[in-house]
């Protein structure tokens, strides 16, 4: 047993790092670099929208959704006057979601902005879960049923969080 721990010792020893190499290490953080995030998010302005998306929840193999947001898209829509959320004109998104082949539709929506979601199916529950904070690693989420044919509208604040109006 001695043998081991002696012949570990000089191993750090010899191996080890001495005030030299310490001395020559370099800093290579680089301040002005602004941080890495996890998605770059290359649809959305970051400076006044939020990047969205809208994924199927967990066990869920297929959703057709419709979006309506406050900014991007390739047709035109209106949503309004919610609860506390305001009325708005935007452009519209529609996916047929698959886990396999297209488990995600992502979106830009201006922050504080509202979106509604509309499940285009007539005859099954979508159940999907979305983030507007789609750069961030750990985004806030919700998760939403809904059925069909049912419209949600749904607010997001400052930082991108969701709130259902």
């Amino acid at each position: 047993m001695k043998p081991n721990i002696l012949f570990i010792a000089v191993l750090v020893i010899l191996t080890g790092c001495g005030p030299a190499e310490i001395n020559n290490l370099q800093d290579t953080a680089q301040p002005d670099r602004p941080l890495q995030l996890r998605n770059d998010c290359e649809a959305c302005d970051l400076e006044d929208e939020c990047c969205c998306g809208v994924w199927l929840q967990p066990g869920v193999t297929v959703a057709e959704i419709g979006i309506c947001a406050s900014t991007g898209g390739p047709t035109n829509c209106i949503g309004g006057g919610i609860g506390n959320c305001p009325s708005f004109s935007g452009l519209s998104y529609s996916s047929m979601l698959q886990s396999i082949s297209n488990p995600k539709l992502s979106f830009s929506n201006l922050t504080e902005g509202p979106f509604w979601i509309y499940n285009l199916s007539g005859s099954s529950d979508a159940l999907v879960i979305i983030p507007c904070q789609d750069e961030l690693s750990t985004p806030d989420t919700i998760w939403v049923q809904l059925a069909p044919n049912e419209r949600r509208f749904i607010g997001s604040n400052t930082n991108c969080e969701l709130d259902p109006c």
